[in-house]
């Protein structure tokens, strides 16, 4: 009830795990996308842990504004963490960008 933790992060990564095992890959996603609003609070801004969790929250919302605000800020923190520009953020995340649209 007090709100998410630094270990509950941690407990939902484990969860995103367990889906990837299992081959659940839809689940895997959502509960990527559902640790994007803790690493928002937990993790500094610029870092790198964020795409997965921006990108699987691009992928999973309907509302066309949060699919950009997401996507706009992973390629944001990538500039910020391994530079190489738009055009290395396109080639290393074709294959999740291809699922945002």
């Amino acid at each position: 009830e007090g709100g998410e933790t630094y270990a509950s992060f941690g407990i939902r990564h484990a969860l995103v795990r367990f889906h990837s095992l299992r081959g659940e890959y839809d689940d895997a996603i959502e509960a990527l996308a559902g640790m994007r609003l803790l690493s928002d609070k937990v993790l500094p801004s610029a870092h790198p842990t964020r795409i997965p969790y921006l990108l699987a929250a691009a992928i999973t919302t309907d509302d066309t504004a949060e699919k950009q605000e997401a996507v706009d800020e992973a390629r944001r923190v990538h500039r910020v963490a391994h530079g190489g520009g738009d055009e290395l953020f396109e080639t290393r995340f074709k294959a999740e960008l291809g699922l945002v649209a």
